[in-house]
């Protein structure tokens, strides 16, 4: 790290198996994984993340992750309320792949709120307020705007496109850019349900604290898990 941050993370970029579901889900993640990184709004994901032995005994992790399910959440926001550097690596994106069927593709994304609804409702909030705005200025260009709001929001998508285009052609091989590229399609052709999936995601996570993972059930409340079962029968 060169003495220029205490902890350093990258971020994942999916590559979207078959069928358009799956290409959906990845040009919503896409959105979190293009965006501009700054380190006072770094939130580090375990994928990728490096920091030294001294900042681990300094945050005390094995006192942090006691009775947490997100680990990489838990040393972010220990790190934060410790006030060290976190460093992102801008382009440390790391080529994930995304298959399932329909169900269990849009129980990735909803897990993935439901992490940060449970450790962090104010980051969930700021978040879901974001996709709010955007979604809702969708309605009343589609709905009321008129043809010259709509092409705004779509010279804005394509632009958007353009540069996460850019973006992936730099940081992936050839073969995973390709495959990530079908994720653009979505941005391309109907940015709008891109940002209605992302909303719809985000709410279904508020809706309970139930983590479905690795085959159990967790029950997680201000972070830490209350309760746990075998999936299925709790």
């Amino acid at each position: 790290m060169r003495g220029k941050a205490d902890i350093t993370t990258g971020y994942r970029l999916l590559l979207p198996g078959g069928g358009a579901m799956a290409a959906l889900v990845g040009a919503v993640e896409m959105q979190l994984a293009t965006l501009p990184r700054f380190a006072s709004g770094t939130m580090p994901w375990g994928g990728a993340m490096a920091l030294s032995r001294e900042v681990a005994d300094r945050l005390d992790l094995d006192g942090a992750l006691a009775g947490r399910l997100s680990d990489d959440m838990t040393i972010g926001l220990a790190g934060w309320g410790a006030k060290l550097r976190m460093r992102p690596v801008r382009d440390l994106l790391i080529a994930s792949p995304l298959e399932g069927r329909v169900r269990e593709l849009l129980g990735f994304g909803v897990r993935q709120y439901r992490h940060v609804f449970t450790n962090s409702a104010g980051m969930w909030t700021t978040a879901t307020a974001i996709v709010v705005v955007q979604a809702a200025a969708w309605v009343w260009a589609l709905g009321w705007g008129g043809w010259h709001a709509v092409a705004i929001g779509y010279g804005a998508a394509w632009a958007r496109a353009l540069l996460r285009r850019a973006i992936v052609a730099r940081v992936l091989e050839p073969d995973q850019a390709r495959i990530a590229r079908r994720s653009l399609i979505w941005d391309m052709v109907l940015p709008f349900a891109v940002t209605w999936a992302h909303l719809a995601v985000q709410m279904t996570a508020a809706t309970s604290r139930r983590i479905r993972w690795g085959g159990w059930d967790y029950w997680v409340r201000r972070g830490r898990v209350a309760r746990m079962a075998r999936a299925g029968r709790g």
